[in-house]
């Protein structure tokens, strides 16, 4: 299962999105109710200034929640039934959905049309309290999941074994999901900054694939070609990268206690 990190101050700030829009439908109803009762006593007012701002206020707080559950639920969740859901009422399902599945977190995500376990994701939460994973079982697992998507990345021996196989079903065995399972699953678009910050791997384990991260990153697959594995098996500047990765891993692989080496080393060690 790969995991999604969101950062506990955006989930209060969303939380607080959240409430500023229930906050605003009670506003609206209020406003509604005055103005009726206004007008039926033949009492015609303008709206206050005051009143102007905490609606306009409102309504930015709202409108953020519903452009970040918009993006949310096209790069984790698209594939799920929710998209019929935002197609017809837009704004007020981007409430429910914030609350059921990114704040409580009451289903899985549906990152793919594919129904493999391997492909099911979780919301974790940096320092998030909660009674099930404290922070050092979330620390270890993602670490698992980090040497995994190196180990896939620097072993040229398993991608031919896994990207030539055609009987393979399983669609995490490609060029495209390794890939993602390192920048999108793993590090989840955040700067390796970020997880020294909160201390999930040290200066020294960056300094060490620093190089190969940043050539990863900007290679470029043969003519644009993401699903063509044996093109790129063969693409020069590929064979170079995976080359630097091995070197790299090695080097990490010194500096790990024995639980993790297994991860790095050994593809009977993922994790589904």
């Amino acid at each position: 299962m790969t995991n999604i990190i969101l950062s506990k101050p955006l989930l209060n700030f969303l939380i607080v999105c959240f409430w500023a829009s229930i906050a605003l439908f009670a506003f609206q109803l209020i406003i509604s109710f005055r103005t009726f009762f206004l007008f039926s006593l033949g009492i015609q007012t303008e709206p206050h200034i005051l009143l102007l701002g905490t609606v306009f206020i409102l309504s930015t707080l709202w409108i953020i929640l519903f452009f970040y559950t918009l993006y949310f639920f096209y790069k984790y969740d698209r594939y799920s039934k929710s998209g019929i859901f935002f197609l017809f009422f837009h704004l007020i399902y981007s409430l429910i959905y914030f609350y059921r599945v990114i704040w409580q977190q009451k289903r899985e995500l549906v990152g793919s049309y594919e129904k493999e376990p391997v492909l099911g994701k979780s919301i974790f939460l940096e320092n998030y309290e909660n009674e099930e994973i404290n922070e050092d079982e979330q620390r270890n697992y993602w670490r698992q999941l980090w040497l995994q998507a190196i180990y896939e990345l620097t072993s040229m021996e398993f991608q031919k074994k896994k990207w030539l196989d055609n009987e393979n079903e399983n669609p995490h065995y490609s060029f495209g999901e390794f890939m993602n399972s390192y920048f999108d699953d793993t590090l989840s678009d955040f700067d390796y900054s970020h997880y020294i910050g909160i201390d999930w791997i040290s200066q020294q384990e960056y300094e060490m694939l620093k190089e190969w991260h940043s050539e990863l990153h900007k290679y470029e697959t043969p003519n644009n070609d993401d699903y063509d594995e044996k093109a790129i098996l063969d693409d020069i500047k590929w064979i170079e990268i995976v080359k630097k990765g091995e070197q790299a891993r090695e080097k990490l692989f010194e500096t790990l206690n024995e639980t993790e080496k297994k991860y790095l080393m050994d593809e009977n060690n993922k994790l589904d």
